[in-house]
């Protein structure tokens, strides 16, 4: 099985072949379908709710256990990698349910029962070998395509990659970009489709750092896209911008030179979107922020079809 993107990270025995994700997808999909028709109201469900609660835990572990396991950022202050399994299979796995909260791709994983504890049931989902390391954020690209291989609802952030202008502000403080390409569902073998765009946050002046994502956290995320600072370049060439050397396999910090910077010239939407019923939706936030198209009647959502180019991923 080819991991998509190349990674220099050891990979689990078993990666999924497509078949095989597939049908452990369908699997779970049954098994969550089963799960709602119970109802802990009744005391005739109790047992059989527990049953399959248990069963899409044990899916879902075995999902994440198969995924390919990417090297996301170097630690730009220390070296230090930071690395998680990541479905770049197709944007219909169960990983892809969750948003974007800073906490990994995965975002906060349950633990084990045998490793919870009264004070941590879960942790992050990326691991990382760095003290530096605060904030993974993803968001994802279509490159034109319409999602219409995606059947669940899919929160891809803006299509283009941002830093938050809040954090990388702060002094001592740095980020590192890297992009993996990730695959349609209704492609038999994993290709290159759709990009997501990893920005992983380190520093060392936590204190300062700690202020601002301490706000960040009141609001349910450290993820904040009215943050979103979509003008990258100058970031890179204050030193404070690096990323991942994709043309090398064992994926080198890189911060010059600064005309090699591969994310500068990145199209896509800049706004909050959605993927909802196979199409993109835009997302109108709480400030009412100007979208492109014509918003519907009821003021909060747009549709709109992407465009019709497909950038080539260059390792292609």
């Amino acid at each position: 099985m080819r991991v998509l993107g190349g990674s220099p990270m050891p990979q689990p025995k078993d990666l999924f072949t497509m078949a095989e994700y597939k049908k452990l997808l369908e699997q779970l999909e049954r098994v969550r379908r089963e799960h709602s028709t119970l109802s802990y109201r009744s005391s005739a469900h109790h047992q059989q709710k527990d049953l399959l609660w248990n069963q899409i835990f044990t899916i879902r572990a075995e999902y994440r256990a198969r995924l390919p396991v990417y090297l996301l950022a170097r630690c730009p202050i220390c070296g230090g990698r930071v690395w998680e399994p990541v479905d770049t299979y197709s944007l219909n796995g169960a990983g892809w349910r969750t948003t974007s909260t800073g906490r990994g791709w995965y975002g906060m994983t349950l633990l084990p029962p045998e490793e919870r504890t009264i004070w941590q049931g879960e942790r992050p989902g990326y691991e990382t070998e760095c003290e530096h390391m605060e904030i993974i954020a993803y968001n994802v690209n279509l490159n034109g395509l319409e999602p219409d291989d995606v059947n669940q609802e899919v929160w891809i952030g803006p299509e283009k990659p941002f830093v938050m202008k809040s954090l990388i502000t702060v002094d001592q403080t740095f980020v590192v970009i890297h992009a993996l390409p990730v695959g349609r569902y209704d492609n038999p073998e994993p290709r290159p489709r759709y990009t997501v765009y990893f920005t992983t946050y380190f520093t060392n002046n936590k204190a300062a750092f700690g202020k601002i994502t301490k706000l960040f956290s009141q609001e349910g995320s450290l993820v904040q896209y009215s943050t979103a600072d979509y003008d990258l370049l100058p970031w890179v060439k204050e030193g404070k911008l690096f990323w991942l050397d994709r043309h090398n396999p064992e994926l080198p910090l890189l911060n010059k030179p600064v005309e090699a910077f591969p994310y500068g010239q990145v199209e896509g939407l800049e706004e909050l979107a959605v993927i909802r019923d196979g199409k993109l939706e835009l997302y109108i936030g709480p400030k009412g922020q100007k979208l492109r198209g014509k918003a519907r009647s009821d003021g909060g959502i747009i549709r709109q079809t992407i465009g019709s180019f497909l950038r080539k991923w260059h390792s292609e």
